[in-house]
């Protein structure tokens, strides 16, 4: 929030933020509705909200660390897990569900006795009342997010 952003063709985005349904159109690259009406900009309100000292939200991270935080607030922590081999992650410290999307690779996710295989691109929602996750990656990089805003312990499985 706060931050002029845009996404183009073969962008690969995560969005992580706090709900609040406004967005505020600056600029809409000519597109038009199915009625070909060109959809309503909103300068002013996009000036108000816009938070011109703030921190530039690029990252860039060393390749060979295997977990790194990201983002940690009072709403939600997330952090970027790069997996190559099985490793398990200890979910009894922390009251929320996770939620796993994957930004490169594949990944096996165990978890209540059921699994689920996650690709570049799609996500995967672990309930609140899972104790622990197993991963099983091979150089898959996921972003792991909680509603909870203490951090996670990484194990390697047995």
């Amino acid at each position: 929030a706060g931050q002029v952003h845009a996404i183009g063709k073969g962008i690969l985005l995560a969005e992580i933020q706090q709900c609040s349904d406004i967005t505020y159109r600056v600029y809409d690259w000519d597109r038009t509705d199915d009625y070909g009406n060109s959809r309503e900009l909103h300068l002013e309100e996009a000036i108000q909200a816009t938070k011109m000292d703030a921190p530039v939200a690029y990252h860039r991270a060393d390749p060979r660390v295997q977990q790194e935080l990201l983002f940690q607030c009072p709403y939600f922590t997330t952090n970027k897990l790069m997996v190559s081999g099985a490793v398990r992650r200890d979910l009894s410290g922390i009251d929320s569900f996770l939620v796993y999307m994957c930004v490169e690779g594949t990944a096996l996710l165990s978890v209540m006795g059921h699994t689920a295989m996650v690709r570049k691109g799609e996500t995967v929602l672990i309930p609140a009342t899972a104790d622990e996750v197993c991963i099983h990656g091979v150089s898959a990089t996921l972003l792991e997010v909680s509603a909870d805003s203490r951090s996670l312990a990484m194990s390697a499985a047995s």
